[in-house]
């Protein structure tokens, strides 16, 4: 049954793949493997990708994502929402891939009189080498168990 399983998440993911291929989201040069689901994934590794990172985008596929790589372990960090258009939920990961924090985050505008005109924080809890924003609806584990690069 797990082979079973498994091979329809493969299939998934690889028609999943197609489409993003054609679609708003077809800069995915990554797999990110939490052991059961698969998340095709831009990378953010640079200070100026990471700055971007999912500013403006209109839309983000369930099975799609934006790792954000730091060049090293970050002792604390914080992301928030400024021009950013759709909810997400930012996961923070530690050099292993283990899970710090999850936070589901909502877009500065649409929580400005919540916080008095100023955009909140969400802080990783810990030393992290990875962030990961994905769709609140995308099946997502706890922990990363791989990242594989297509290019």
């Amino acid at each position: 049954m797990k082979i079973f399983q498994k091979t329809i998440h493969f299939t998934v993911f690889l028609l999943s793949t197609l489409f993003i291929h054609f679609s708003e989201c077809k800069k995915a040069n990554l797999i990110v493997f939490d052991g059961e689901n698969y998340l095709a994934a831009e990378i953010a590794d640079s200070p100026e990708k990471r700055a971007q990172g999912l500013m403006f985008r209109m839309y983000l596929p369930s099975f799609s994502a934006m790792l954000f790589q730091f060049e090293e372990e970050q002792a604390q960090s914080a992301f928030w929402m400024k021009n950013t258009l759709i909810d997400l939920n930012i996961s923070f990961y530690s050099q292993d891939g283990k899970l710090t924090a999850r936070h589901l985050a909502i877009p500065c505008a649409k929580v400005a009189d919540l916080y008095f005109d100023q955009c909140p924080l969400y802080p990783s809890y810990g030393k992290i080498l990875f962030v990961l924003e994905t769709n609140p609806r995308a099946q997502f584990g706890k922990n990363i168990k791989s990242i594989v690069f297509l290019k």
